[in-house]
């Protein structure tokens, strides 16, 4: 299955019914279609997060990025405010 063809609503569906390998759907879970940093690509963290929340995980879980949206100094403080915040709304904090 394509990772540009899953968002996070389509995942954080598959990671509740049990759909996917964990692992594999953490992975797929965070995928960014444009690889953008969060906050500035097409994938919503908020329905992924609550479902990693209502797992109770606690593992790792990182982004790959193939671009940034703008200059580094800006936009990746702007961009852990984002997933901090993200976070913290899904009790994941």
């Amino acid at each position: 299955m394509a990772v540009t063809a899953l968002g996070g609503m389509v995942v954080s569906h598959s990671v509740r019914t049990g759909g996917y390998d964990l692992d594999e759907a953490i992975v797929k879970l965070l995928a960014d279609s444009q690889r953008l940093e969060p906050g500035r690509g097409h994938l919503d963290l908020a329905p992924a997060f609550a479902a990693l929340a209502r797992l109770s995980y606690r593992g790792y879980a990182s982004f790959e990025l193939a671009a940034l949206s703008g200059d580094a100094a800006a936009v990746l403080p702007a961009s852990v405010a984002y997933v901090r915040t993200k976070l913290a709304e899904a009790g994941l904090a």
